[in-house]
């Protein structure tokens, strides 16, 4: 039992390194998101400014290489925020049913500790007993080897008592008579 509850409680100290690894890719994966609209804000700053420069008819053919590039990166960057909030948004689901099951299994772990130190403790009471009863049976079975040294001693002492109190006897009847 012991060793059950040891095991149960390994896979929670795992189960729980596992929640705050995938905590810590949610709070890596903001700040790529973060990063990256950042890069969309300056791709679509740049973007402007070349179709300002093109549409004003003063774009030099470097700006609209930068336009086409930028306006690429934009769509690009549209895409992966996108993936990356959609995943964002699946580990938050996650980790809020993880939280569950993390209270859930805590709760199973501690009920099952209790559970454990009940049997252990009823064990220890039987054994207690058991312990009790045995000894009174010996008594009253006895040892079959210490019941015969006792019967043989009291036989002895019977026959011992009974000629010393024929010598006596026999030492009175021969004194008086």
């Amino acid at each position: 039992m012991e060793s059950y509850r040891e095991d149960l409680e390994a896979s929670l100290a795992r189960m729980s390194e596992q929640i705050g690894t995938l905590r810590g890719q949610e709070t890596k994966l903001a700040g790529i998101i973060q990063r990256k609209g950042a890069e969309k804000e300056r791709a679509v700053g740049l973007a402007a400014e070349a179709r300002r420069r093109i549409d004003a008819g003063t774009a030099t053919e470097k700006e609209r290489h930068v336009m086409a590039l930028q306006g690429n990166q934009m769509v690009r960057l549209d895409k992966i925020v996108a993936q990356y909030l959609d995943m964002q948004n699946r580990i938050t689901q996650l980790l809020r049913v993880l939280d569950k099951m993390h209270a859930y299994t805590k709760l199973v772990f501690e009920d099952l500790a209790l559970e454990i130190e009940n049997r252990k403790e009823a064990r220890a009471t039987i054994q207690a007993s058991y312990g009790a009863f045995a000894a009174a049976m010996k008594i009253l079975k006895g040892d079959p080897e210490a019941r015969a040294l006792f019967e043989q001693t009291t036989e002895f002492l019977d026959s011992d008592y009974a000629d010393k109190m024929g010598q006596i006897r026999q030492f009175i009847e021969e004194s008086s008579g």
